[in-house]
């Protein structure tokens, strides 16, 4: 099944957060890194054809716990961007953000296909300026998520610990041309 939504925003207040990376930014994993499956992953059905698999257990009140610490990071305007695994894991998340920015990313410590593309509920990328670190650090601590710092933000090509390396003007020209 498929739900959507639609919303009208009455009145934008600030410029809503952007999902890119900044220079030497650290790209954190906020949420858990705890084997997160290729069930119902998208790279698994489309690159492997495999349509099978267990579906990650939803924990709701860690689900709850993790959009309050996303809603007050953003509020407090302490990350540079942020982007869901739920289309792709954190392989595409990080992706897109360095397409969005134009700026590549060097990740470190995802070993393997399943790290890189599971789709577990309640995980978000977050880039966020060295300078807020601790202070977001101390804010997922208080609310109990964990947080992985997975790389950090810079250069001109997308590099994952072995399992990719493309030039981040590839990949713009490959999503500008998607669809013709």
């Amino acid at each position: 099944p498929v739900v959507g939504t639609l919303g009208l925003v009455d009145r934008l207040d600030e410029e809503p957060l952007d999902v890119g990376l900044i220079e030497g930014g650290r790209v954190l994993l906020i949420g858990t890194q705890e084997a997160p499956g290729l069930g119902g992953s998208a790279w698994a059905s489309a690159i492997r054809g495999h349509r099978g698999g267990r579906l990650a257990p939803l924990d709701l009140d860690q689900h709850r716990r993790l959009i309050d610490l996303v809603i007050r990071l953003v509020e407090d305007r302490r990350l540079s961007g942020i982007h869901d695994v739920s289309d792709g894991g954190i392989g595409v998340a990080v992706a897109e953000m360095a397409v969005r920015s134009g700026l590549g990313v060097v990740i470190g410590g995802i070993t393997t296909h399943g790290e890189l593309f599971g789709e577990s509920p309640s995980r978000v990328i977050a880039c966020v300026a060295k300078a807020e670190i601790d202070v977001v650090l101390r804010m997922a601590d208080d609310a109990g998520i964990a947080v992985t710092e997975l790389g950090v933000a810079g250069g001109e090509r997308i590099v994952i610990d072995g399992i990719v390396d493309l030039d981040v003007a590839d990949a713009i020209e490959a999503w500008r041309t998607a669809l013709p």
